[in-house]
């Protein structure tokens, strides 16, 4: 029926729009194994769609640059992970702890 077509100047959806965190997952709790020398602890953090100038801050600081998975040696506490734009916007966060030994 005429008038009811779909416009033709479509949204563009963009990878960015499906960039995220995808680990850890918010208000996730870790506990670190007495078992394992602390050194040889690790949390993979991981982004789905990583793209270029991306970045990963934890607690207000710069980590590295958004990768499918990212390697963290965990340290006891409360934590918050962005995952930031190349224009510095926070495009996603999540927050965690990690329990064990301090």
């Amino acid at each position: 029926l005429a008038g009811t077509e779909p416009p033709t100047d479509t949204i563009e959806i963009t990878a960015y729009h499906q960039t995220r965190l995808l680990y850890p997952m918010d208000q996730m709790m870790v506990a670190l194994d007495p078992d394992i020398p602390p050194k040889r602890q690790r949390i993979f953090f991981a982004v789905q769609e990583p793209q270029p100038g991306f970045a990963l801050r934890l607690n207000g600081k710069l980590l590295a640059q958004a990768r499918d998975r990212i390697a963290w040696q965990p340290r006891p506490g409360r934590h918050r992970l962005e995952l930031v734009s190349a224009q510095g916007r926070i495009v996603d966060h999540v927050t965690f702890q990690v329990r064990g030994r301090e």
